[in-house]
């Protein structure tokens, strides 16, 4: 599968992701203090600029949850995951 980035992300841009995950029934929980904004989304640590939301997906070769400590140092500020337990990003 290919990650996916969006290098240019609009402002409120996090608020309106959440408010989709949680009409779908998706949001289970919310840690920490979210950003109000970010500056980019990824799935592909290597990938992460200053700013950015990683999202960490399970796939059929990887398991993205394995490269949240990457995606951290590399300055995401939040995670967008299935196992909280597995980051401190809110």
């Amino acid at each position: 599968a290919r990650a996916f980035a969006a290098r240019v992300v609009t402002r409120g841009a996090l608020a309106r992701i959440r408010a989709a995950l949680d009409a779908a029934g998706l949001l289970i929980d919310i840690r920490g203090t979210v950003p109000d904004d970010i500056s980019a989304i990824t799935d592909d640590s290597r990938q992460v600029v200053a700013g950015a939301l990683f999202v960490a997906v399970r796939g059929s070769v990887a398991d993205g949850h394995a490269y949240l400590a990457a995606a951290a140092e590399r300055g995401a500020t939040v995670a967008l995951v299935e196992d909280a337990s597995r980051t401190a990003l809110p």
